[in-house]
């Protein structure tokens, strides 16, 4: 199995690899922003995709790359901070996944501990429609 890490940030990604431990050999952390994964198509089988919605500039461009890399029957597992039922709280990540084309076969939302505007997740499963 291969592990591949993309971030945009080189600090992070040696903060990963410091953090790699004996999963170094196989692990392969690409410098990059998720609106341009420096991937072939369908080359991936699972993207893990952790509280990216909101740190970027248009996210509608990293769930098409996220798509894009996906194998057919390719998995999306993700958490992301989502729509609570709280006004003005959040993106609304499940609306975001399907109208990118995913099919979302597990969804979770609540609360973590923490101040209510900015601890509602989603977290679940989608596939490539």
């Amino acid at each position: 199995m291969q592990i591949l890490g993309l971030d945009p940030s080189a600090q992070l990604l040696a903060m990963a690899e410091r953090q790699s431990g004996t999963r170094r050999e196989k692990l392969t952390l690409i410098e990059a922003k998720a609106e341009a994964i420096r991937l072939e198509n369908s080359t991936v089988d699972t993207v893990v995709m952790t509280w990216t919605l909101c740190s970027v500039g248009h996210p509608s461009e990293v769930l098409h790359e996220i798509r894009r890399v996906l194998r057919p029957g390719g998995e999306l597992l993700f958490v992301e901070h989502g729509a609570a039922p709280d006004a003005g709280v959040a993106r609304c990540t499940a609306l975001l996944l399907s109208s990118a084309g995913f099919d979302l076969r597990e969804v979770r939302r609540g609360y973590m501990r923490g101040p209510r505007p900015f601890t509602f997740m989603t977290e679940g499963r989608a596939r490539l429609r």
